[in-house]
């Protein structure tokens, strides 16, 4: 926490390895964020990132690790197309903060996994969209308003261990993201897309009502101690 120093960019302040944290006292225009590092505070303007989407607000390349955003405010303008966009295999985490104004406000390529919590996603089309990704940690306690499409759109969800879930598991977690977050005026609160097979077998449950899996034989469930 100690001050290494002030900076004219956000992309200077990246470019110093002893930089942990930045700390965004006013407006900035949307940028890049190609390591791990916590970012707090401050507005941040959408604007033209080369090999992304497009008008966007910050993206996080593939392969990242790490990335937090705490207390942040994320504003689109015309054509803004995302809020914040991962590459692949990006851990993400976006807490207590604001994005609006965007087609997608928080968007999710394949492997990548998000921990969001206390955020107001509003003014969008999609929330939270996502491609093979995983969302099975803590999204919790977040305002979706006026998302006109969904608040969370989840495609071919994946599971801890990267694997597609089933048809079963997807609804369930959608089940799980509706009770665990708040949707004001939206057309769908969490939608599923994608051709996930269905389970067949049998259900199994911990002692807290946590799906631990599905069997093919009440013995094979039996088997599991959890």
């Amino acid at each position: 926490g100690k001050r290494i120093g002030f900076f004219e960019t956000v992309a200077e302040a990246l470019a110093d390895s002893d930089v942990d944290t930045i700390v965004l006292t006013g407006e900035v225009e949307g940028f890049k964020v190609d390591r791990d590092v916590t970012i707090k505070g401050g507005t941040i303007n959408s604007t033209t990132i080369p090999a992304t989407s497009g008008n966007i607000g910050i993206y996080v390349p593939a392969n990242v690790t790490g990335v937090v955003f705490d207390g942040v405010k994320i504003v689109g303008a015309d054509d803004a197309k995302i809020g914040i966009e991962t590459g692949a295999n990006v851990e993400l985490t976006v807490k207590n903060s604001e994005i609006s104004g965007f087609t997608t406000g928080i968007y999710l390529n394949p492997g990548s996994v998000l921990t969001a919590t206390g955020n107001t996603i509003s003014n969008t089309v999609a929330g939270i969209g996502s491609d093979k990704a995983d969302l099975t940690g803590e999204v919790s306690g977040n305002t979706f308003n006026n998302c006109t499409s969904e608040g969370i759109g989840l495609y071919l969800p994946i599971k801890a261990d990267g694997t597609v879930m089933s048809k079963q598991e997807a609804d369930a977690l959608a089940e799980t993201l509706v009770s665990a977050n708040n949707f004001k005026d939206c057309g769908t609160e969490v939608q599923v897309y994608g051709d996930l097979e269905e389970e067949t077998g049998i259900e199994g449950l911990d002692a807290d009502g946590k799906r631990i899996g599905f069997f093919e034989t009440v013995a094979e469930a039996l088997a599991d101690s959890d």
